[in-house]
């Protein structure tokens, strides 16, 4: 590991980060070479103290969505990468409407670390719906989507494009591979990235 982005840091309770170093290593089926793997990637590590069965906290959202049709939950997190050795991340969550985590980072290449004050919008673009075993709706995700941040050396905006095919996790959320393009501060920039979507 070599830079790291925290998103929760409480100690012996619940912390959560991401760490960003070199990977090098090789891909093999059957003792046969796939791929040999020289680049930038990351790590996510998250710890949580159970106190108690957390299950029954959600209690409260599963009723409401038996009352009201309606989306409570929504998160979204993205990793950006580029081969001049920019990489970094946000992510954006919230709960009946109310703000959980709205924050990231980014290192420049050269190590400069930018630190991404808040989301201001992610404007979601060509939905397509996925068919899960054991839900009685499919889940929507989105083929595109645009962000648009503040940091502290300006704007940053890109747009993502996903470019293999979602894989399915968890009931509700969606684990994506993407292409992206855009800019910070007026720097132009693209790259790949991965991504992680929620809406419940």
């Amino acid at each position: 590991a070599q830079d790291i982005i925290w998103w929760a840091d409480m100690p012996e309770v619940f912390t959560y980060f991401t760490s960003f170093g070199r990977m090098e290593g090789e891909l093999k089926k059957n003792g046969e070479l796939l791929q040999t793997i020289n680049s930038m990637g990351s790590l996510e590590h998250g710890f949580a103290k159970k106190w108690f069965d957390y299950d029954p906290l959600f209690l409260p959202v599963r009723m409401w969505k038996r009352l009201f049709p309606l989306n409570v939950v929504h998160y979204h997190y993205d990793l950006l990468f580029t081969e001049e050795g920019l990489h970094g991340g946000l992510m954006r969550t919230s709960g009946f409407g109310i703000k959980i985590r709205n924050c990231g980072g980014i290192y420049l290449p050269g190590g400069e670390y930018v630190r991404i004050k808040r989301i201001k919008s992610i404007k979601y673009e060509k939905p397509r719906s996925m068919e899960i075993d054991g839900m009685a709706k499919p889940v929507t995700f989105y083929e595109q989507w645009q962000v648009k941040a503040v940091t502290e050396k300006g704007i940053l905006n890109y747009t993502a494009r996903q470019v293999y095919p979602p894989a399915h996790i968890a009931r509700h959320m969606i684990y994506s591979s993407f292409l992206f393009e855009g800019s910070l501060g007026g720097q132009r920039f693209d790259g790949k990235g991965y991504g992680e979507y929620v809406r419940m």
